[in-house]
């Protein structure tokens, strides 16, 4: 997978994935209701060393990368739950295009 090592024991992480209440449409002041949609198992692991370092030269917010098995319906809106704390997805990447894994980059958000 693209150098990243998966098994299914490395899927220590339960996260859920949401996506926005009633489509992708958010009010005039940014808000947005969210709705449970999925909970899996996940690998989250922060970007390091050299990949943080080109995320940063390249001006991206990615400061982690989150792997699943595949599964329908994971988009750039979807937001990701890990605890108390809150992942933007900023790109999708199903290596192969063969629906076994994704490797969704994200941005942790501050609240």
């Amino acid at each position: 997978m693209g150098g990243v090592s998966v098994e299914a024991g490395n899927l220590r992480h339960r996260i859920t994935l949401q996506r926005p209440a009633g489509g992708d449409v958010s009010d005039p002041n940014g808000a947005t209701e969210w709705e449970d949609y999925a909970t899996t198992n996940a690998s989250v692991l922060p970007l390091r060393g050299r990949e943080l370092w080109e995320a940063q030269a390249a001006q991206s917010t990615i400061d982690h990368r989150i792997i699943l098995r595949w599964r329908p319906g994971v988009k750039r809106s979807t937001r990701v739950l890990l605890g108390n704390r809150k992942f933007e997805v900023q790109y999708i990447i199903d290596q192969g295009e063969r629906h076994e894994w994704l490797q969704l980059m994200c941005r942790e958000l501050e609240e």
